[in-house]
Parts: structure tokens; C-alpha cells; sequence
């Protein structure tokens, strides 16, 4: 039988589709401290509507088991429509509901995140141009950010804050940007490769409301040097809450080999997804063998319609 292998292979594929969290930008929460009530996820989808994200039925909140199963007993208590909260009171979850503008999913493989170990005072050390991918910084005492952090600029005086990309009006939130290479140094002078780009005023790309200034106080995961040791080197799962064309999965029809018993594709168009099927017969072993495969790639295709969840 097939099924058992098409398990495993859609479980493969899943967790590089959870994956993609590790490019996204946006950022709610504590990391390692798994959310308790709405107000996270509510949090997140500011984050999608100040973005411009459509506000359609294609946004959707997937969420590893523990936070899944924490926000329904705090939910238990709430008024919910009949059909809705029986169809959570059914499933033990958040799966089957519709609520705050979302469709929930629970999903085990759930992208996990390693805190980098961080110190120091950090700042940012000159002003990056418009459109830099990386920024130099100063100030850190033996400090790794590994890929996926998230970092943002914090001034008071000159507010680096994230704009709407259609009307180009600030959100009133620090524009966050994500870590794309893991970097350290022990001397506290670091340059972070970033995305997105960084693009200040008068750009068609402008995503931040000013540049930051040389000094600006750096913030990891919205946290302050000051509370660093609070989240250093924690493991964090990375829920989403994202609209479902903020990233892709591409899946190429794979040549069908001849001088088999069987060899074929099973495909949905609709779906875009195809597995290669073959099916031989071993003389040697008097065996008939079955093998499946695919060829795909995944990739982060708007950073804006997404938005990670700590936990």
C-alpha cells in the first residue's frame, strides 16, 4: 500500500512549508512563553491590516499543538455562535473555527526558532543608506543572532516605523526585520544582514518612515538590552497567522522513465501538486518494488501578508 509512504512524504513537505516562518519578518509575542488568549493572535492580524493584507476568507493562523490546545481552555469560557463552539467542544481544538477573521489549523510541524545569545547595549553604528540589506551595528559583548531573529530600531526622536506599502502612512508600529545569515562577534561590532531591504522616504519601496539614526537603540523580538537575558537562547515555536499568498510551494512534473511495469504521475492541477509513480519488478528478489517521487521548492513570496506568532 501507498498511503503509509504518502504520509510521510506530505509530512516532509509540511514541515518545509512551516519552515517559511523563518523568513518572515513580522513578529508577536514572548518567545518561549506560548500564547494564552486571543489578544497574541489579535496582535498579529494588526500586523496583517496595517500591511495592507487582504481582508478576505484566505487568511489563516496555524498553531503547534501546545498553543492550540492552550487558547481553546481559555477560550472555553467565552459566547461563541452554537455551530462554532461545538465544533471546537468536537475537535478539542481551534481547527474547525472561524474566528477573528481567521481560519485556524493546528499543524504539529510548527517551525521552531533558537533565540541567538545575546548581550550588550546595541546600536545601530551610522546610517544605513536606502535600500541596504544589512545594517552595522555596535556595542554587543559576545552576541550570535542566528538566522530567523528579528531585530528592529527603537528611537523616541526620529521613530523608525513601519509603513503602509499602498498608501505609504506610517503604521505606528517599529518596522521589524528578520536575520537572514546567522552572525557573531565577541568584540561588539556587527553588521546584519536584513530583509527586507530597508528603504527610507522619497524610495517607491519605502517600507520605514526614516532611516535610523546612528545610536538607535536595537530591540530583539520587541525586546530591550535590557531584558535580553529574558529571552536569550530560547526555544521558540514560530506560529503563523498569514494570509495564504504570502509564500508558495512549486512542484515541477518529474520525467516518466520507459521500461517499467508502471510509471505515471498523480497530479491535481487545481492544486498544483504532482508525485511521480513507479512500479517495477526485481527478477533477482522476485519482488515488486514501488518508488515515489517529487521535486518542489518553497519560498517566501510577501513578508507583508505574514506574521510570526512566539510560543
Amino acid at each position: 500500500m501507498l498511503e503509509p509512504q504518502i504520509v510521510r512524504l506530505s509530512n516532509l513537505i509540511d514541515q518545509d512549508v512551516c519552515n517559511l516562518a523563518q523568513g518572515l519578518n513580522n513578529f508577536v509575542g514572548v518567545p518561549g512563553t506560548v500564547p494564552t488568549t486571543l489578544s497574541t493572535y489579535l496582535a498579529a492580524k494588526v500586523k496583517l491590516d496595517k500591511m495592507a493584507c487582504p481582508m478576505d476568507s484566505n487568511r489563516y493562523a496555524f498553531l503547534e499543538p501546545e498553543a492550540d490546545a492552550t487558547l481553546m481552555d481559555n477560550l472555553k469560557g467565552l459566547l461563541n455562535p452554537g455551530k462554532e463552539i461545538g465544533a471546537q467542544y468536537e475537535s478539542g481544538s481551534m481547527t474547525k473555527s472561524g474566528t477573528i477573521g481567521l481560519k485556524w489549523r493546528m499543524d504539529q510541524n510548527i517551525y521552531s526558532q533558537t533565540v541567538g545569545t545575546l548581550g550588550g547595549t546595541p546600536t545601530t553604528n551610522g546610517v544605513p543608506t536606502s535600500g541596504a540589506s544589512s545594517v552595522v551595528t555596535q556595542s554587543w559583548s559576545s552576541t550570535t543572532l542566528n538566522a530567523g531573529d528579528v531585530i528592529s530600531f527603537i528611537s523616541t526622536s526620529t521613530p523608525v516605523n513601519g509603513v503602509n506599502p499602498q498608501s505609504f502612512q506610517s503604521t505606528g508600529q517599529p518596522m521589524q526585520f528578520v536575520v537572514t545569515a546567522t552572525v557573531s562577534d565577541t568584540a561588539g561590532a556587527i553588521t546584519i544582514p536584513i530583509a527586507p531591504a530597508i528603504y527610507g522616504p522619497g524610495s517607491n519601496l519605502q517600507n520605514v518612515t526614516a532611516l535610523p539614526a546612528s545610536g538607535t537603540a536595537i530591540y530583539v523580538y520587541n525586546t530591550p538590552a535590557a531584558s535580553f537575558a529574558s529571552i536569550s537562547a530560547k526555544q521558540s515555536y514560530q506560529n503563523i497567522v498569514a494570509h495564504k499568498n504570502f509564500g508558495t510551494i512549486a512542484m515541477v512534473d518529474m520525467p516518466l522513465p520507459g521500461g517499467t511495469d508502471k510509471a505515471y504521475r498523480a497530479r491535481s492541477k487545481k492544486a498544483g501538486k504532482s508525485i511521480r509513480v513507479i512500479r517495477d519488478f526485481v527478477s533477482t528478489t522476485d519482488l515488486w518494488i514501488q518508488r515515489l517521487d517529487v521535486l518542489y521548492g518553497t519560498a517566501v513570496l510577501r513578508q507583508e501578508l505574514g506574521c510570526r506568532v512566539g510560543g
